[in-house]
């Protein structure tokens, strides 16, 4: 009730983020209740946690927002324009960071936090998606960007550029 219009949203299991023309962030329980609004400097990536919480990527800060809308950092000083960069996590504990900007590059690390590989995406642009499934990771972006990976090494299988706009921000696993 009385949410303004939004132009990003993520559902997660436990809750839905929302991101209005003026990067507020709106915090909603999954049974509509409002749980907190949060004044953003520019548009952030979202994504859910293993544990069903919202991850919000903001201020070079991956934080996640639990149901009570606490905020809780989960890692600091990592590089990268909020917009154009991902996040996701396996269930082994490995982590995969798309750092976006000017110079965007993909970096792995194991549970503990020590980096396995990175790579250089230098021709890759737009909002970004980074998707695991078994030993591969799928990027996708608004750009028009299509990139497959060795989960294991940062080796690209494949890459493909096709037509895409920030409206085409709906993607699937």
């Amino acid at each position: 009730e009385n949410i303004p219009a939004f132009v990003q949203a993520t559902v997660t299991p436990n809750v839905i983020g929302l991101v209005t023309e003026n990067n507020t962030l709106i915090s909603v329980s999954t049974q509509g209740q409002l749980i907190n609004s949060t004044q953003l400097p520019d548009a952030p990536f979202m994504t859910s946690a293993q544990n069903g919480n919202l991850l919000v990527y903001a201020q070079n800060t991956l934080s996640e927002v639990d149901t009570s809308g606490a905020w809780t950092k989960v890692i600091e000083n990592l590089n990268g324009d909020s917009a154009s960069s991902a996040w996701v996590s396996t269930g082994d504990g490995s982590r995969y960071f798309l750092a976006g900007g000017a110079l965007p590059n993909l970096t792995a690390t194991d549970y503990q936090g020590n980096t396995t590989w990175q790579v250089s995406l230098a021709d890759v642009s737009g909002h970004a998606q980074l998707i695991a499934r078994d030993k591969a990771l799928v990027l996708l972006t608004t750009g028009g960007d299509l990139i497959s990976l060795q989960a294991a090494t940062g080796m690209i299988c494949s890459q493909l550029h096709i037509y895409g706009d920030r409206r085409s921000r709906l993607w699937t696993d």
